[in-house]
């Protein structure tokens, strides 16, 4: 990704890298994905660990584009949207602590939910990416009937 990448196309391109299906049309904009991205962290604190996108998408509005990932963890779905969403927009760099970097991204637009911090923490793929591994988190976050 570079300076003069499209947000929406670094967005992409970092979802695809995690190996999440992406809808783009929810996320085209920074402050458009900002605030689809707070209704989902919103939603998610209110559902089971456990839950799917599926049943994020029932209890939103203007997210059905989000059934292209039915089968995921609504959690682990919303952690990987976050991050890309701070990677996409440059407010978390390589280097430095790409850590602290995501938790002040998710302080500063209120995009917190319950488990968010070990969600993260658990998952360095979210806040690195030249991990070699960034798409076995797809993998993880694929929920099995």
């Amino acid at each position: 990704m570079t300076s003069d990448t499209p947000f929406h196309r670094a967005f992409e391109n970092r979802m695809q890298a995690l190996g999440l299906p992406v809808a783009a049309e929810p996320f085209e904009h920074f402050s458009q994905a900002v605030s689809n991205a707070s209704q989902m962290a919103a939603v998610v604190g209110l559902l089971e660990e456990r839950s799917t996108v599926t049943e994020l998408v029932r209890r939103t509005l203007g997210l059905e584009k989000l059934m292209v990932a039915a089968d995921f963890n609504a959690r682990a779905y919303t952690a990987g949207v976050i991050s890309s969403i701070a990677l996409a927009s440059g407010q978390v760099r390589d280097g430095r602590e790409p850590m602290g970097d995501l938790f002040r991204f998710t302080f500063q637009r209120r995009l917190q939910f319950p488990g968010w911090q070990l969600v993260f923490m658990m998952n360095p793929a979210l806040t690195d990416p030249t991990s070699d591994n960034s798409h076995a988190f797809g993998n993880r976050a694929r929920q099995v009937a």
